[in-house]
């Protein structure tokens, strides 16, 4: 069910929040209140992330878009496997409704934790069929034409403690559960790292900073980083 927060003055596009595995709505309320705060409209994507193929989580959440938006354009902005969806909405389903998307922490190029994750009794079966896609660099990536790629904005965290996350497999800079490079592997017209981790990206100052200046600009304001 589609949350929709609204406020006066609004900028031009409302926009989409979409949280991650095995998160929901409330994990994006502290980035809707600070756009909300610079005059942005807001609506809150609630999907079943963990019971659901790719294929079937890109339908539920482009068909919660429309409910919200109508035909109208919009924005989205997806943490983790929320910026996944978004990025396959706007390529594929909602391409002509779908403007800029911002994604923080998408493992693009998939997870080596996912990987671990998925051959840990019991876990494959909380996160559901989704953990195995995430766990593969061939995950199903759609890339933006070229003419489309300043369209969508890629927040990347450094956040991650190497010496704990070398032993799963994330040796380069990474925000605990992906990568650097993973996180930028949908080739972005735009990208910034901030240094926080995984888990924070969504309620980071930072970070919603840098979400609000896309939004508005189509570009980042230069690389932040998290006191």
């Amino acid at each position: 069910m589609v949350a929709s927060l609204s406020n006066m003055d609004l900028e031009p596009l409302p926009v989409g929040l979409v949280h991650g595995l095995g998160r929901g709505s409330p994990s994006m309320m502290l980035l809707a209140h600070r756009l909300l705060a610079a005059r942005f409209s807001v609506f809150l994507v609630e999907y079943p992330s963990t019971t659901g193929t790719l294929s079937e989580l890109r339908h539920i959440v482009g068909e919660q878009v429309q409910e919200a938006v109508g035909d109208a354009r919009c924005d989205l902005v997806g943490h983790s496997l929320g910026g996944i969806v978004s990025l396959q909405l706007k390529v594929g389903l909602l391409s002509r409704q779908v403007r800029r998307v911002v994604q923080m922490g998408s493992p693009n190029l998939g997870s080596p934790l996912a990987d671990v994750a998925r051959k840990i009794p019991g876990v494959a079966e909380v996160f559901g069929p989704t953990l195995d896609a995430l766990a593969e660099r061939d995950i199903d990536l759609l890339h933006l034409p070229d003419d489309e790629r300043m369209l969508l904005g890629a927040i990347a965290g450094t956040g991650g403690w190497r010496t704990v996350t070398q032993f799963y497999g994330l040796e380069d800079a990474n925000d605990g559960k992906v990568s650097v490079e993973s996180a930028l592997g949908a080739g972005p017209g735009n990208a910034v790292l901030v240094e926080t981790s995984h888990t924070m990206l969504p309620v980071s100052s930072v970070v919603g900073a840098h979400v609000k200046s896309f939004l508005r600009q189509g570009y980042f304001d230069g690389i932040g980083e998290d006191a």
